[in-house]
């Protein structure tokens, strides 16, 4: 005949749960453990998926001391001023890193000194780095040289129709897919194993610096305000047409790519972390009645 429980004993489970001081105490603690670990491994794996890498061009604003801060306005909303210094990077990054044009950010070494602005217009030293073989899509073609132009436009144009005064560009849903035809297609493309960059890159020599005083030019036309075409057949954006409203400085994720996504991690933690749990409560419970 079983020894009857003694009556603190079945107080003490009555009133407070199961005695957690044994074998069974130390279950629960280690199972807390697994259910942490978990987690973590799970929010290692959201931070995985969201370090990918893209192909794509950025917008940068040339600051007082020569050097390069990233946009935070996109070039469709951004209004540079008069002896501004406005660059193009066209650059394999992820979303931790950025890759400036390779050059000091000085509007005296594009823009000729000595020259009248008319009113109502303003003049913008745009650089455009198109990056090095490595991020180039086709490797065997490579990118173009890099280029600076001073470009004379309207006081109220946008940083994108700035440079479409210095270049032609291709404009995917209101973003700077291509300049100058380069490159000929795609946006902001994810790239799985992207190559390692130097930091800081070499400076190289862009083609179009070294201004000296010139003769004050004569008054631009008007700009026309008839559709024109990019050399590589896209859209183009004239001081003329509506300026972008969405920023075009970093891509969105994509939605596709290689590798394991931030919400398969989750669900795998989150199973993992209600299945420990499950069979920590239950093993607790049944050692309790014991």
């Amino acid at each position: 005949m079983p020894r009857p429980e003694p009556v603190a004993q079945i107080a003490r489970h009555t009133a407070s749960g199961p005695d957690l001081r044994g074998s069974a105490g130390r279950v629960l603690v280690v199972s807390v453990v697994l259910v942490l670990a978990t987690l973590a491994f799970a929010a290692v794996g959201v931070g995985v998926a969201h370090a990918e890498a893209y192909r794509y061009w950025g917008y940068f604003n040339g600051t007082t001391k020569g050097g390069w801060a990233f946009a935070t306005k996109g070039s469709g909303q951004r209004v540079p001023t008069n002896g501004a210094v406005e660059g193009w990077r066209f650059a394999v990054a992820d979303e931790s890193a950025t890759r400036f044009p390779r050059t000091t950010a000085t509007f005296g070494d594009v823009c000729p000194a000595g020259v009248a602005v008319a009113p109502g217009t303003k003049r913008v030293a745009v650089y455009v780095d198109y990056g090095v073989a490595a991020d180039a899509p086709n490797k065997a073609a490579g990118p173009p040289a890099p280029t600076a132009t001073c470009v004379s436009a309207p006081a109220a144009a946008t940083g994108t129709q700035v440079l479409t005064k210095a270049v032609g560009t291709r404009v995917v849903k209101q973003q700077v897919c291509g300049i100058d035809g380069y490159p000929t297609s795609g946006c902001g493309d994810p790239v799985a194993n992207p190559p390692s960059f130097p930091n800081p890159e070499p400076k190289v020599t862009f083609a179009g610096t070294g201004a000296s005083s010139s003769p004050t030019p004569s008054p631009s036309p008007a700009p026309s305000t008839s559709p024109s075409v990019s050399p590589s057949g896209g859209p183009v954006i004239s001081p003329s047409t509506s300026p972008s409203t969405s920023p075009s400085i970093r891509p969105a994720a994509a939605t596709g790519g290689t590798g394991t996504s931030a919400s398969s991690w989750v669900l795998v933690g989150a199973l993992i972390a209600a299945v420990v749990a499950a069979a920590s409560w239950l093993l607790v419970r049944t050692r309790g009645r014991h």
